[in-house]
């Protein structure tokens, strides 16, 4: 049994629960950031950070999807927009949606 929430006793609302190619477990939360479980590890926790664009765009993760072309590679569906996961980079990427044009 992996404890992700030893910081308090706040309850963490789970949306989804996706496994890698790598046997890693990442867990999407609703305002928790997103957690990754390896094997052997203790829980990993990316949160939203105001002054770095390398990390996640939102703590709202609604889903994961490991990229079929680059295993490395992780899509990941925020509150706030579409983000890129490089793995070995350990680094996300921020895309959001163009709203000044018309489509």
């Amino acid at each position: 049994m992996v404890d992700l929430n030893k910081e308090n006793s706040e309850v963490i609302q789970i949306w989804k629960i996706k496994k890698d190619s790598f046997g890693s477990v990442w867990v999407c939360t609703s305002g928790n950031g997103l957690y990754r479980i390896k094997k052997g590890d203790q829980p990993y926790k990316y949160l939203y950070k105001q002054n770095d664009d390398n990390s996640i765009s939102s703590n709202y993760i609604y889903d994961v999807h490991q990229s079929r072309i680059n295993e490395n590679i992780f899509w990941i569906g925020t509150r706030n927009g579409l983000n890129r996961y490089d793995q070995k980079l350990d680094r996300f990427s921020r895309m959001y949606a163009d709203n000044s044009s018309e489509n």
